[in-house]
């Protein structure tokens, strides 16, 4: 199967304010980008069509086009911690869905990621966890539980051609987030945080890896933390995981964190600080499943603690096998109706 596989990076763009004179180019790029999709199917005719996110006009376009088009089954793969809100927490300005109406525009209504009418069947590890807007009447479709299998991390390599660079002696992973550039937080909470836990005694064991939407070079100013080659900001956070299996893994809030810890048994911590939006910090304290080894705190003191608490008690016993690859195969050959 994977020889029929064509993987196609879309966004790379940063979270952050555009003016608008870039706000216009970007959107002239995105219907040059709709035109170059449609041609693409129209030549291709894809029998499945999978996307991670449907709320980027891009990936939208895919899943309408793919539909229109080619009759492609469009299949969605869970994205972050989209999947744990509504996609209604999120809407465009009246002029700003007026006018991307007026341009066909993929959703114009600026929705956050689960809105499209065009998915056909949804991927997920935790649907329990999942909000019902994201689930809506799709098909859906369990991963099998325990860590990834190796093959297909190596197969995502192989299709994606991003290095992977040795990491050692790191055992703390930290996830960047970009709450200050989407105005959940300010710079000031971001940087006094990160520059205690930069002075601890544990830093140097930190290695930190920014979201593929943070802007480069945010983190220059760490100096005993780790950051990550700039390359890999574009890694997603499991294949890290897969290659150095941390003794634990911290965020602000991430879909990451929760399913390293649920899959791989091993300890994480979440931080509901004071500036996060008050659905977050309700998801995180209310409806993260009990007995988890996720450790919520709430400052960096309590960070800091719990860290140290989780080190000290070492990695749990709990099996790391990954189901076998079959399983893994025959829940993504199904989603895909390529057998039933």
């Amino acid at each position: 199967m994977w020889r029929n596989v064509f993987y196609a990076e879309i966004n790379q763009e940063v979270v952050g304010a555009l003016d608008f004179k870039a706000k216009v180019m970007r959107l002239r790029r995105v219907r040059s980008l709709q035109r170059r999709i449609t041609a693409y199917l129209e030549r291709t005719r894809p029998s499945a069509v999978v996307i991670f996110a449907d709320n980027h006009e891009i990936t939208a376009a895919f899943a309408r086009l793919g539909k229109s088009i080619a009759g492609a089954r469009i299949v969605m793969v869970e994205e972050g911690t989209a999947v744990y809100f509504s996609f209604r927490s999120v809407r465009a300005g009246l002029f700003r869905r007026w006018l991307r109406r007026v341009i066909r525009i993929d959703n114009p209504d600026g929705y956050s990621v689960g809105w499209s009418p065009n998915v056909d069947a949804i991927l997920v590890s935790h649907p329990e966890l999942a909000h019902a807007d994201y689930l809506q009447r799709r098909e859906l479709f369990r991963f099998p539980p325990g860590p990834y299998p190796s093959r297909a991390v190596a197969e995502f390599l192989r299709l994606t051609e991003l290095p992977i660079e040795t990491l050692t002696g790191r055992d703390i992973v930290l996830l960047g987030q970009p709450w200050v550039e989407i105005g959940a937080l300010s710079v000031g909470e971001e940087s006094e945080l990160l520059k205690s836990l930069d002075c601890a005694s544990l830093a140097r064991r930190v290695l930190l890896k920014p979201h593929p939407f943070e802007p480069e070079g945010k983190y220059r100013f760490l100096s005993n933390i780790r950051v990550t080659d700039e390359k890999l900001r574009r890694v997603p956070a499991e294949i890290i995981f897969e290659k150095i299996r941390p003794s634990v893994v911290i965020s602000v809030f991430s879909s990451a964190v929760v399913n390293y810890c649920l899959r791989y048994k091993r300890p994480g911590i979440l931080l509901a600080i004071a500036g996060l939006p008050e659905d977050v910090r309700r998801f995180m304290t209310e409806k993260l499943p009990s007995g988890a080894t996720i450790k919520i705190v709430h400052n960096i003191g309590e960070l800091i603690a719990a860290i140290e608490s989780a080190l000290a008690e070492g990695n749990p016993a709990a099996p790391e096998e990954s189901a076998p690859f079959d399983a893994w195969s025959r829940v993504v050959r199904r989603a895909l109706a390529l057998e039933t």
